[in-house]
């Protein structure tokens, strides 16, 4: 381990090379750059300059040197001695020969000069030999008659010529000319740098200083060879003859190379340097750090974590031992914590699961080692989805993939489940998952508790709570309904004295009735099992229909019930069953803790969106001690034996729960000795939603959203499950098929634009299933009229087409509608019942109406459906061979359509059936005129279908 430290320590150096280097290369070379950028820059601006002043210079020489020449030839033609010589043919000869021997220009000594007459003879000369011969006359006759001097300058030399004029006439002409050869002296600065080139009025090369610029008689045109710097302008004088002052490219830039390769060299060096000095600090740094290493190395291998490193060194090293002991601290701080937490999360009584992202297990408890039989590294690392049964496997990935989407309907809610075990077993079990970060990557933690020992302890008191209420309901169901025949005269009449013992007994009844259903509510309250069925409901009618029920027992009391405030009718959405039972538990109480000749008062009052009923007595109040627990279950202000007034104690509670299920509020006012108001409050309904049936609890309808848009199927699955709806979201056509196949939906939303298929195409794939032909469909999309068009005169159904932007309370009723029971006609009954008694009261209550025929067991009633037709079953749940709901299915005519079904048993019905039958009735809480009524208008329905 030494060795590995010690190879460490070497490693600074090309480390520091590494990660340094590169930068102070990438710095030095941008600087390398600009600075040559500069140097080249510079370079050419002085080339620039030195160019320009050497032009300047170049032009001056020439144009000198040019009026040089010109201003000698006018001298020698205005003087006295050529113009005399030009009169004097006799006596030319005696001077003119000795002046034109000894006659040279200037500073060009090369130069002929010539004395012309006027018809462009030449009369002398200075015996110089020019290779410019002016053989032709006519040119030279034309320019004598002109005024000035003239010049003129070709590839082949150059010709001044200056008239000789006398007494205004034109005798003749000095002539200067320089041959080719000549003009180098001409045109030649002594510049070595820049070269001259002269070019005449057609770009044509009089004189060039480089052969490779070009040659006299050529055109200007640059060596593509070569990169030329020039500059050009005319001569002063002369417009017409222009001078290039070139210069090669190479030649002018020469100091750029020097200058570059001196920058390079210089970069170097510094960079050469640069490796040194990080050389030397690495040496430095390195025996520091390797023995920090080697502190560190020795507490990772003893897990010393109460170590601490000694500082030491530059102030950098003192800073990272002291970030380092901090550091420690806070692991061992941690580490204790985690400790502390993992032996929470070990033995903890549940099941303790954590997940990824992705669904993989990241830890398993020992809980969750008992529940399902893996151990811990067995599991680890594999999908979650192994712990789950195969057919609810698909929704968890769903989850996986759509996290963001269910995390809501999922996340921190408790559910119960089934889980598998490791020899493929199932188990209830209850999961609660919520979400968790570390650092940025998303995770689950699910706790979990097998209820296997609960749902047990449930189903033995369901069993319980169902056999009870089989044999009391059933047999007082009989006495009751025996003693009303009689009461009403189906006997024929009775003594007074008799009537009289028969209404006692009928009372007494109806308290028995009302105690058992106490008893068998309050266990289905907690159970989350009781059953409402909202609909529309007119409060004043409710009221004065409890009013006239309860009169009798407010007669036995000595008490009178009046109603009083609004008239008006009220509606709200509620079970008319339920809030009747409200009102006579309200009641009842007021009327057994009133005096004799009272009146309990039953207000109404509207307050905007809610309606406040309140029953009013005068009674005695309700004692300061009893007044928090009023609402508890068997909850009595006088609990003792000898108490005056009788009661099981839990009509309250019952009320209260009811209330609520209502979404509404109840309490109390009271005042010892004056009285007490009890009250409660509930929502209203505005009148355009009279007509919806609305049902919660068990039988709350399911509807299927088939809806590709997430935002809208949440818009609409919201505002269903606010008006009382289960609802499920298939966000494709064949999601909607899988779901359909699997599950009952009462109805179903579409929209037509799906992205897997055409939603007409679905629709018509529906009407063609023999399961669910019938299934009422609205269509809720933005091209629904489009849709209702194309589907005109078709034989596919649809309940409605709602167009997009969706109207709430149009969806609602829509849908409200669609779920009214089917109706059906023949009056032909099938009563399933094993109770005599019921056989009979049934058969007298319902004869004239229709053929009844009865089945007293499961195999009787199989017999009869499959030899006979009929129009509607009364079914009892409760059979000596079996449970009612098993004929079920049977329960189809001959005609292909389903009979329907009024469950008329001691026991509720559960959800799964409720969706199956039309109306389901508890005998002990059903009169003879409410199943009289029920049969009656299912008929009726039959009729009108």
């Amino acid at each position: 381990m030494v060795t590995r430290l010690s190879q460490r320590s070497l490693s600074i150096f090309p480390y520091l090379l590494v990660r340094v280097l590169p930068v102070a290369a990438v710095v030095m070379a941008v600087a390398g750059f600009l600075g040559l950028l500069f140097t080249e820059d510079l370079a050419e601006k002085k080339a620039d300059e030195l160019l320009i002043q050497q032009s300047e210079n170049t032009h001056i020489i020439i144009d000198f040197r040019l009026k040089n020449i010109l201003s000698q030839a006018q001298i020698l033609s205005e003087s006295a001695l050529l113009v005399n010589g030009l009169i004097d043919h006799e006596g030319r000869n005696t001077y003119l020969p000795a002046f034109f021997q000894n006659l040279q220009l200037a500073g060009h000594p090369g130069a002929r000069v010539e004395l012309t007459d006027y018809k462009g003879r030449v009369v002398f000369d200075n015996k110089v030999t020019s290779k410019l011969d002016l053989k032709s006359t006519d040119w030279l006759k034309t320019v004598i008659n002109e005024t000035g001097t003239w010049l003129s300058l070709t590839s082949g030399g150059m010709a001044v010529i200056s008239p000789v004029r006398y007494l205004g006439n034109a005798e003749g002409a000095v002539t200067v000319t320089l041959d080719k050869s000549s003009l180098a002296t001409l045109f030649d600065v002594g510049v070595q740098v820049n070269q001259t080139v002269v070019l005449d009025g057609q770009e044509q090369i009089i004189y060039s200083s480089d052969p490779a610029f070009g040659v006299a008689g050529q055109k200007a045109v640059n060596n593509a060879d070569i990169e030329w710097r020039q500059i050009t302008a005319p001569l002063t004088a002369f417009p017409a003859i222009r001078v290039l002052t070139v210069q090669r490219q190479e030649t002018a830039l020469a100091g750029q190379k020097w200058m570059r390769n001196f920058l390079v060299a210089g970069l170097l060096i510094a960079l050469a340097a640069l490796c040194a000095a990080i050389g030397y600090a690495a040496l430095l740094a390195g025996r520091e750090v390797v023995r920090l290493s080697g502190i560190v190395q020795k507490i990772g291998e003893t897990q010393d974590l109460g170590r601490r490193v000694e500082l030491s060194g530059p102030a950098e090293l003192i800073s990272l031992g002291e970030n380092f002991n901090n550091m420690l601290e806070r692991l061992e701080s941690t580490t204790t914590s985690l400790e502390y937490v993992d032996s929470i999360v070990s033995n903890s009584a549940e099941g303790i699961i954590t997940i990824s992202a992705t669904g993989e297990i990241t830890t398993f408890n020992q809980t969750a080692e008992d529940m399902f039989g893996y151990r811990a590294e067995q599991v680890l690392g594999q999908n979650v989805a192994m712990l789950m049964p195969t057919e609810e496997r698909a929704d968890h990935q769903q989850f996986v993939d759509q996290a963001e989407f269910f995390a809501p309907r999922i996340i921190n809610r408790s559910r119960d489940l089934y889980g598998l075990r490791s020899d493929n077993t199932l188990f209830p079990l209850e999961l609660n998952v919520a979400p968790m970060r570390v650092g940025d990557e998303r995770s689950f933690v699910g706790i979990m508790r097998d209820i296997t020992e609960r749902l047990m302890i449930d189903r033995a008191k369901s069993e319980f709570v169902s056999t009870v209420s089989h044999e009391l309901r059933t047999p007082l169901t009989s006495i009751k309904g025996s003693l009303g025949l009689i009461r009403s005269g189906a006997v024929g009449d009775l003594p007074d004295k008799l009537q009289s013992m028969l209404n006692i007994a009928y009372r007494n009844s109806e308290r028995l009735v009302m105690l058992i259903n106490d008893i068998l509510d309050i266990e289905k309250m907690e159970a989350g099992k009781m059953d409402f069925h909202m609909k529309p409901v007119e409060m004043i009618n409710l009221i004065d229909e409890a009013i006239e029920s309860n009169k009798a027992y407010g007669d036995e009391h000595g008490v009178t019930f009046v109603r009083t405030g609004a008239d008006d009718q009220v509606l709200v959405s509620g079970d008319s069953g339920r809030l009747i039972q409200v009102m006579s538990n309200l009641m009842s109480n007021a009327a057994k803790f009133s005096h004799e000749k009272e009146q309990v008062i039953i207000s109404v009052t509207g307050n905007g969106d809610t309606v406040r009923i309140s029953v009013i007595d005068k009674g005695p109040g309700i004692p300061e001690e009893f007044r928090a627990n009023i609402f508890e279950k068997f909850s009595q202000a006088d609990s003792s034996d000898t108490r005056k007034v009788g009661g099981s104690g839990l009509g309250l509670s019952i009320t209260k729960a009811i209330v609520e299920t209502h979404q509404g509020t109840i309490g109390f006012d009271t005042e010892t000795g004056e009285g007490s108001e009890f009250w409660f409050e509930l929502p209203t309904l505005d009148r355009k939603a009279d007509t919806q049936y609305i049902p919660v609890g068990e039988n709350r309808p399911r509807i299927l959203i088939c809806e590709d848009e997430k935002d809208v199927a949440e818009v609409i699955q919201m505002l269903l499950t606010q008006a009382g709806f289960d609802t499920e979201i298939a966000y494709t056509a064949a999601q909607a098929r899988e779901k359909l196949t699997g599950s009952n939906f009462d109805a179903m939303t579409l929209d037509l634009a799906l992205p897997d298929c055409d939603g007409l195409t679905l629709m018509q794939e529906l009407r063609e299933d023999e399961q669910i032909p019938n299934l009422p469909i609205v269509v809720v999309s933005a091209s629904a009229n489009e849709g209702k068009l194309q589907v005109e005169g078709s034989a596919i159904n649809v309940i409605d087409w709602i167009v997009k932007p969706i109207e709430p309370e149009a969806l609602v009723d829509r849908l409200s509608k669609s779920l009214r029971p089917l109706e059906d006609t023949t009056p032909r009954i099938l009563h399933v019942e094993d109770d005599d008694s019921v056989l009979d009261i049934v058969h007298t209550l319902v004869s004239g109406m229709g053929y009844l025929t009865s089945a007293r067991s499961l195999k009787e009633a199989r017999s009869l459906l499959e030899t006979e037709a009929f129009d509607l079953v009364l079914l009892d749940l409760m059979l000596p061979d079996g449970r009612g709901e098993s004929l079920l299915p049977l329960l189809s005519s001959k005609d292909g359509k389903t009979i329907p079904v009024v469950v008329f048993s001691a026991i509720d019905v559960s959800r799964e059936t409720a969706r199956k039958i039309q109306v389901a009735l508890v005998k002990s809480r059903t009169s003879n005129e409410e199943l009289l009524e029920v049969l009656r208008s299912t008929i009726k329905n039959r009729k009108k279908t």
